[in-house]
Formats: C-alpha cells, structure tokens, sequence
C-alpha cells in the first residue's frame, strides 16, 4: 500500500545518500571517481516536505517514523 508522508510522523534529520555523476552516461571505467555516492543529512522542516533531486542521479531518501 502506497502512505502519504503527511500520514506519518517522521524524524527531523532525513540521511541522503545520492549517486551521480558528470553526465547521464557518465562511467567510472577510465575513472573511479567519475560516478559517485555523496552522503548528507537535511533537515525536515515541514510534513509534507519537499526534495530536490539532482539531475541524472539515483538518491536514496532515509527517514525515521516517530511513534506519537
């Protein structure tokens, strides 16, 4: 079943882990830093919230649910 985030309580700090590179058919063949996974942590201001995903880029959104 799909779940709206507004029907949830969920933690303040959300963990990103974002995978990207330079271009869309960017490889780390003649490079191994090319592509990449960046991590970061952002902070929940509202619920529901919004995101801005990178362009050409695989991102992984870690959230906590809070028990009321």
């Amino acid at each position: 079943p799909t779940r709206r985030s507004s029907d949830l309580s969920l933690s303040e700090n959300v963990n990103v882990r974002i995978l990207n590179g330079p271009a869309i058919y960017a490889t780390n063949e003649r490079n191994e830093d090319t592509v990449k996974i960046t991590r970061k942590e952002v902070r929940i201001n509202s619920n529901p919230f919004e995101f801005v995903f990178e362009p050409h880029s695989l991102t992984a959104l870690e959230m906590k649910k809070v028990d009321n």
